[in-house]
Protein backbone atom coordinates (compact mmCIF):
# COMPACT_ATOMS: atom_id res chain seq x y z
CA UNK A 1 0.00 0.00 0.00
CA UNK A 2 2.78 2.43 0.89
CA UNK A 3 4.63 1.74 -2.36
CA UNK A 4 1.41 2.36 -4.30
CA UNK A 5 0.92 5.69 -2.52
CA UNK A 6 4.48 6.77 -3.35
CA UNK A 7 3.94 5.95 -7.03
CA UNK A 8 0.65 7.86 -6.99
CA UNK A 9 2.31 10.91 -5.44
CA UNK A 10 5.13 10.87 -8.01
CA UNK A 11 2.63 10.61 -10.85
CA UNK A 12 0.58 13.50 -9.49
CA UNK A 13 3.65 15.73 -9.13
CA UNK A 14 4.53 15.17 -12.79
CA UNK A 15 1.04 16.10 -13.97
CA UNK A 16 -0.32 19.61 -13.94
CA UNK A 17 -2.28 20.12 -10.76
CA UNK A 18 -5.80 20.55 -12.11
CA UNK A 19 -8.96 20.45 -10.02
CA UNK A 20 -9.97 17.00 -11.21
CA UNK A 21 -6.69 15.40 -10.13
CA UNK A 22 -6.99 17.04 -6.71
CA UNK A 23 -10.57 15.80 -6.48
CA UNK A 24 -9.51 12.23 -7.27
CA UNK A 25 -6.71 12.45 -4.72
CA UNK A 26 -9.20 13.58 -2.06
CA UNK A 27 -11.42 10.59 -2.87
CA UNK A 28 -8.43 8.23 -2.68
CA UNK A 29 -7.49 9.58 0.76
CA UNK A 30 -11.07 9.26 2.02
CA UNK A 31 -11.42 5.70 0.71
CA UNK A 32 -8.07 4.76 2.18
CA UNK A 33 -9.02 6.16 5.58
CA UNK A 34 -12.35 4.31 5.50
CA UNK A 35 -10.57 1.07 4.64
CA UNK A 36 -8.03 1.53 7.45
CA UNK A 37 -10.78 2.32 9.96
CA UNK A 38 -12.79 -0.68 8.78
CA UNK A 39 -9.84 -3.03 9.15
CA UNK A 40 -8.95 -1.54 12.51
CA UNK A 41 -12.50 -1.86 13.86
CA UNK A 42 -12.73 -5.41 12.52
CA UNK A 43 -9.92 -6.65 14.79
Amino acid sequence: MQRYNNNLNKKNKNEKNDGFTCFLREIMVILQTDTVLFLFCKK
